[in-house]
């Protein structure tokens, strides 16, 4: 009898293990399952937000698909920083296409960004797009000072990164402080020391009209440009 009672128990003991390990491994695949599908969702909606930074307009279908790709990656996947920024590049877009909600948009995109900054503090495009949507509200605060620092300091191997920081600086020069003129001047010098960004910085000088500003960082940088030492728009 005492047999037969230990054999039961160590019967029930491998089913419950079993129960266990099965539903481990259901979880595990849907788990697995509901990311990939997350991922299927936000590489499109990135795609297309990379795309339309190259356009003027796009159609209401498109709008409506990208919007539900983000939706759809946030909702199956919500701790993820990277699809709660998408979600915050998103908004920053409706904020341009429609203006007369710009404000609205715009204090959803900055929630998203905190969101996904306390994700993942250390990527320096999620300091740099909190900045500029600060920018875009005209909020010149301490939060858009301590982004625009944590942009530079984290990100200054990133080269969209350093070209987005020149083009805010220059967009807000005539009201900045010595410490963020300094702070431009900073990446001026990055963008300068790379042939792959040197031509770029000269065309963001020129369409803000900030040449006499680069030329005189070129000058000063001799060698450390990656630019010819004298060419037509620095003599």
């Amino acid at each position: 009898m005492l047999l037969v009672s230990s054999g039961m128990k160590d019967d029930s003991i491998r089913l419950a293990l079993f129960s266990a390990l099965l539903l481990a491994l259901v979880v595990a695949f849907w788990t697995s399952a509901k990311w990939g599908i997350a991922n299927i969702n936000a590489v499109y909606a990135e795609r297309k937000l990379n795309k339309w930074s190259h356009q003027k307009a796009v159609s209401d279908n498109e709008l409506s698909l990208v919007t539900a790709s983000v939706e759809r990656a946030v909702d199956l996947h919500s701790d993820n920083a990277h699809y709660v920024f998408l979600q915050a590049k998103l908004l920053e877009w409706l904020a341009y296409q429609q203006p007369q909600s710009a404000d609205l948009f715009l204090q959803q995109a900055l929630a998203s960004l905190n969101r996904s900054l306390l994700l993942r503090q250390g990527w320096p495009n999620t300091w740099l797009s909190v900045a500029s949507v600060k920018h875009r509200m005209g909020q010149y605060d301490a939060d858009y000072s301590k982004a625009m620092r944590r942009a530079a300091a984290l990100g200054p191997y990133k080269q969209d990164v350093t070209l987005g920081l020149i083009q805010i600086g220059f967009e807000t020069w005539s009201h900045s402080d010595v410490e963020m003129k300094k702070a431009l001047l900073e990446a001026i010098k990055r963008g300068l020391s790379r042939s792959a960004t040197g031509w770029q910085v000269i065309a963001l000088a020129k369409q803000y009209d900030k040449l006499s500003i680069v030329c005189t960082v070129h000058r000063r940088q001799k060698t450390a440009s990656a630019l010819p030492t004298k060419f037509s728009d620095c003599r």
